[in-house]
């Protein structure tokens, strides 16, 4: 064998050739992680695990243990409707593979694991197209290097389950800081996929029509003046739009609990429940202190959550449109008698967000303890990459786009817990990604 003539040809290869055996080199290293983690043995601590009694899980299992079972019947409270559908259509091709623990991803039905496994592998395949395309080798590959190389990534590259998703979503909206170098064919193919990843967790498609959005009215202007690429565009938007809403025609309560989230979030840090069966948050607690304590807890349950919506209406089902109306009330009403305190509880959130060391430890519930140290120079770190991006010569469409994308990234963490990495591990894509356009800029001038 001429070791001299394959090492010739290897450098000889013409430029798409090159791409693709660096993404090979990348999905092979991703599979090779994959066989790390089987063989490791990897699962969530016992000690840490809680039991999950949703309704949807329940509805399944009823599922599992009649005949004739629809998917309409194991609708109730469906967070994430896709994600049900797996199990359901599991059920039907595997019906004797239906024993599993929802808190353990490494139990889930084999047909469950591999499809979450190819997601995974098919948005490699995007973002590597995407990122070369746009913005040359550099960025692609350190990109796809991310989730072998950090443990914050790698928490959730092989977790088969849906909080990956949002980073698709991302990976497909990158085409819109170049839309007019990829084909029409492939711009709608991902509008239906970014629209399929709705299914899946909410939020994931809404940073392609973002994308769309920001494009059609910042891109110098002048697409407004282009009748018939922006009536293109905008069917593209609507297209992803109502693919997204799919289930909500199949299914009668399809969809996420907005303010069931939003409200759990004020109690990241526990809180105290006074008389009267109402529950206040930690950071409040001095505003109540004349109340007398009923009981303290260290963290949220929906236990006591359902408990506050029972306070105000004892018939109201668990995920439904009344129990989600009262927690939103039930928090608006704290905000506006306590907005400081809100705002400082906010403020501090983001600071704990902007944690980018990348291999810091997850606990075996996905959250990590912030490091007072790794958190001021990450703070640091990434006021410099943003200050070199402001200041940079790139367009102003791609600036403001990418920044509009990482605000989309940060509500989820803020809103909800900033030390969750099924949460941020949007804001950590788009930092890092933020890093790599800057330093692929400094060094290569692919950025537009």
């Amino acid at each position: 064998m001429n070791l001299k003539k394959i090492n010739l040809n290897l450098i000889n290869l013409r430029p798409a050739e090159f791409q693709v055996v660096i993404f090979l080199f990348i999905l092979i290293l991703n599979i090779g992680a994959l066989y790390l983690h089987i063989a490791s043995g990897y699962e969530f601590n016992s000690n840490t695990r809680t039991s999950f009694d949703g309704e949807f899980y329940k509805n399944l299992i009823h599922c599992y243990e009649v005949d004739e079972c629809s998917y309409k019947q194991i609708n109730s409270t469906a967070d994430d409707p896709g994600h049900m559908g797996l199990f359901f259509f599991n059920y039907l091709l595997f019906p004797s593979d239906s024993s599993f623990d929802p808190k353990d991803y490494n139990s889930f039905p084999t047909f469950v694991q591999f499809f979450y496994l190819l997601s995974f592998w098919v948005f490699l395949g995007i973002y590597f197209f995407n990122a070369v395309k746009i913005w040359g080798l550099l960025v692609a590959t350190l990109g796809g290097l991310s989730f072998i190389l950090f443990e914050n990534f790698y928490h959730l590259a092989y977790s088969n389950d849906v909080y990956l998703f949002p980073v698709y979503g991302i990976s497909a909206a990158l085409i819109w800081f170049s839309p007019t170098i990829f084909s029409k064919k492939y711009i709608y193919a991902l509008g239906i996929y970014c629209g399929i990843l709705e299914w899946f967790r909410v939020g994931s498609g809404k940073y392609f029509l973002v994308g769309a959005l920001i494009y059609i009215l910042f891109y110098n202007n002048k697409i407004l003046s282009r009748r018939r690429e922006m009536l293109n565009y905008f069917f593209i938007i609507i297209l992803s739009w109502l693919v997204s809403l799919l289930p909500k025609v199949i299914l009668s309560n399809a969809g996420h609990s907005l303010w069931h989230a939003i409200h759990a979030g004020m109690f990241e840090e526990g809180g105290v429940e006074i008389s009267g069966h109402r529950f206040v948050p930690n950071f409040l607690i001095d505003e109540f202190k004349n109340e007398e304590v009923r009981q303290r807890f260290g963290s949220w349950s929906d236990q006591n959550q359902f408990a506050v919506v029972l306070r105000t209406n004892p018939k109201a089902a668990l995920g439904s449109v009344e129990y989600d109306h009262i927690l939103k009330n039930d928090y608006l009403n704290l905000v506006k008698a306590y907005p400081r305190k809100f705002l400082e509880f906010y403020v501090a959130r983001f600071l704990k967000v902007i944690d980018l060391n990348p291999w810091k430890q997850h606990e075996a519930d996905s959250h990590y303890q912030v490091n007072r140290w790794t958190s001021r120079i990450s703070l640091a770190v990434f006021l410099f990459f943003i200050g070199a991006f402001l200041i940079s010569p790139m367009s102003s469409h791609t600036k403001i786009l990418f920044l509009a994308m990482m605000s989309l990234s940060l509500v989820g963490p803020i809103l909800i817990h900033p030390t969750y990495v099924m949460y941020n591990i949007s804001f950590y894509w788009m930092a890092f990604l933020l890093i790599y356009i800057v330093l692929s800029y400094r060094f290569t001038s692919r950025v537009r």
